[in-house]
């Protein structure tokens, strides 16, 4: 193996040396980008697992329709619509 030269050495050292900065600021930098994205990847998440919720619910509410008892409660109760042969009683202040 073939030894350096006293000359060599100092620009080794300097070689190494710029080496490490420039892998510590690059890795600096890195972990600024990183940082953004889990959060914005926490919040798509987030909205993923409500929307899932929504869905699921919509779901549920879409089943129920196929009832027509429910749909009949949904008529009455969303729309105020009031089936054939029955009264509809308003309460409400004057």
């Amino acid at each position: 193996m073939r030894q350096l030269s006293r000359s060599s050495k100092p620009f080794v050292l300097l070689f190494t040396a710029m080496a490490l900065f420039i892998y510590g600021y690059a890795s600096l930098q890195l972990k600024r980008q990183i940082a953004p994205l889990q959060e914005r990847c926490q919040n798509l998440e987030q909205k993923l697992h409500a929307t899932k919720e929504q869905r699921k619910d919509l779901e549920e509410m879409v089943a129920s329709l196929s009832d027509p008892a429910a749909v009949e409660y949904a008529l009455i109760a969303e729309l105020g619509r009031v089936p054939e042969g029955k009264r509809k009683i308003a309460l409400g202040s004057p």
